[in-house]
């Protein structure tokens, strides 16, 4: 597919400006103008800082410590807990926030995690077009760019880059108005200096794994927080029954909530017997490998919850199973490969606590 000429293609040089290691990044290359482009740049002759006051640049330490970065020093800068805004006096946005994930991810997560978070924030907006990408597989390093109409139907431009550092995923980000971004090129050297500028302080500072999360809902089903990074699936694989499966980037955790309209009345013990048997299809080795290690009546009747463990199949988990109005049954389960469950264990538990039923509309 050809894409048109790039607004931001000096960007691409940012992502190979990072050693492995991800402490101290090597020196960049010196970024160009930006090429002559065809895009109508009268509306966005606005009142710009001068390009001195653009280039005066503060370095700041994040709160907890765990990094800094550089941006002009008349930009307001906002931190939250994970990561940092920068406002300039008109549209553009820098931003810049980090997903712990527990160890250092392998290639085929890095990109799943990439392409996860893509989908959430971005995919589903209004005219969302890719314009670029490009990788740096070796030093962990995306680069999209792509442009979307937001809510107020102002065209935006949007350079995210995706940078592992360690056990962290750096989020790294310019927007704005297309129009005023595209109009001066000093946003171009300034991104690429706020990049360069983030650099690791302290690994993993009051930063617990997969701490910023997404709210998923099901419109008057239910809604749950789920880790900002993970995948969410829809499906339907039987008559009346619907199933959501939220799975980390390296496919080591599982959040998994199946919905059976049964259309009958239906018992506690039947629901039990159908939710063992959908995990010994799934993680067991065979008939005979998974082992219940509690059972728990949370409602006489009505609910229960089973923790179990696959020997051979490497996987062990929680699950809860309910009926609800006598003919509907309900499972909620968290799974882990056995050697990341103390890792996960606590991540998926935060996005069960999180799930809420929602009423159906009147």
């Amino acid at each position: 597919m050809q894409y048109p000429k790039l607004s931001f293609l000096p960007l691409i040089l940012l992502s190979w400006t990072l050693a492995c290691s991800g402490l101290r990044p090597t020196p960049s290359a010196q970024a160009r103008p930006l090429a002559e482009r065809s895009y109508s740049v009268k509306e966005a002759m606005l009142d710009l800082p001068p390009a001195t006051d653009l280039h005066r640049l503060k370095t700041y330490l994040h709160p907890t410590g765990g990094f800094s970065y550089q941006v002009p020093a008349q930009w307001k800068v906002e931190n939250s807990a994970l990561g940092v805004m920068a406002y300039s006096p008109n549209s553009v946005v820098f931003s810049a926030y980090k997903v712990q994930t527990g160890y250092r991810l392998s290639t085929a997560s890095f990109l799943n995690l990439a392409a996860n978070i893509e989908e959430v924030n971005y995919a589903h907006q209004t005219h969302y077009d890719q314009l670029y990408r490009r990788e740096d597989l070796p030093n962990r390093s995306i680069l999209i760019e792509k442009t979307l109409q937001d809510q107020q139907g102002v065209k935006k431009i949007i350079t995210t880059i995706y940078r592992q550092v360690n056990q962290s995923v750096y989020v790294i980000e310019i927007s704005g108005d297309r129009a005023e971004v595209l109009a001066n090129s000093e946003y171009v050297d300034l991104f690429q200096k706020f990049n360069d500028s983030i650099q690791e302080q302290a690994e993993s500072v009051d930063s617990a794994t997969y701490a910023r999360t997404w709210t998923f809902s099901e419109p008057d089903d239910f809604s749950m927080d789920i880790p900002l990074g993970w995948e969410a699936v829809t499906d339907a694989p039987a008559e009346n029954m619907t199933r959501v499966q939220l799975s980390s980037p390296d496919r080591n955790a599982i959040i998994e909530r199946i919905f059976w309209d049964y259309g009958q009345e239906v018992r506690l013990q039947f629901a039990a017997q159908y939710a063992l048997k959908l995990l010994r299809e799934q993680y067991a080795k065979d008939q005979d490998d998974l082992k219940v290690t509690s059972e728990v009546i949370l409602d006489v009747g009505k609910k229960e919850r089973i923790t179990w463990v696959s020997r051979f199949g490497g996987y062990a988990g929680v699950i809860y199973f309910e009926i609800r109005d006598q003919e509907q049954i309900l499972i909620l389960a968290q799974t882990w490969n056995r050697v990341f469950e103390e890792m996960y264990a606590p991540v998926t538990d935060r996005s069960l606590q999180s799930f809420i039923s929602l009423e159906p509309a009147p």
